[in-house]
């Protein structure tokens, strides 16, 4: 009998010492991409008024937001493109500067004026994460960012002109948005072969106690 009450302690003590180990993250890809071509998905928000006829684009919009959502799990890093459309008279500085904005979770991150209209000169105002500009004319700027630092669960990601005359006057719009990197998720729980050995142990151990 003693070797039995010796084999279901030992049980009970592995199966303890399996449930109290830490449940480790672990690292898995985390991507998310649009070009619109199907339209405007549900984790897009946008504030303002605009006109969506413009097939494969987020836009025409008026002078305010665009958000989007995404869900980074436990949180990690992520890299961000995006192209930044102008329509008509989106002026550089000049008497009536128009400013596009980015945030992430609240926090502004990027703040750069873009002759899209063909009037006034360019610049970049905020630039906390690095971001790369590229592009010129009047039509588009494609904006890239290497690590956007993400926090667990989900994340808000706003897109922001402001200053604009009027929606016949100036608009805007994003195209193939793209995120990539790598996200932490939590590890399986334990399985239930083990909850049952588990169960096995403090049986044999209270079994044991009243034999003794």
């Amino acid at each position: 009998m003693s070797h039995i009450t010796s084999s279901l302690r030992a049980a009970a003590s592995l199966a303890a010492l399996t449930l109290c180990t830490p449940n480790f993250a672990h690292a898995v890809p985390f991507t998310y991409s649009t070009d619109f071509s199907a339209g405007v998905g549900a984790e897009w928000n946008v504030s303002t008024s605009y006109n969506n006829g413009d097939a494969g684009i987020l836009g025409q919009l008026a002078d305010g937001s665009a958000t989007l959502s995404v869900n980074a799990l436990l949180g990690g890093t992520s890299s961000l493109d995006f192209d930044l459309l102008g329509f008509r008279t989106i002026d550089g500085y000049n008497c009536c500067t128009d400013r596009f904005s980015l945030s992430l979770n609240g926090t502004e991150v990027f703040r750069g004026v873009f002759s899209l209209g063909g009037g006034g000169s360019e610049g970049i105002e905020v630039n906390t994460l690095g971001a790369v500009v590229s592009g010129s004319g009047t039509s588009s700027r494609h904006i890239a960012i290497t690590s956007l630092n993400l926090l667990s669960g989900v994340n808000t990601l706003g897109f922001t002109y402001g200053g604009l005359q009027g929606y016949n006057d100036e608009a805007w719009g994003l195209d193939n948005v793209a995120m990539a990197g790598e996200v932490s998720a939590p590890s399986a729980v334990p399985e239930p072969a083990v909850l049952g050995l588990f169960g096995i142990g403090l049986l044999g151990l209270g079994f044991a106690r009243r034999r003794a």
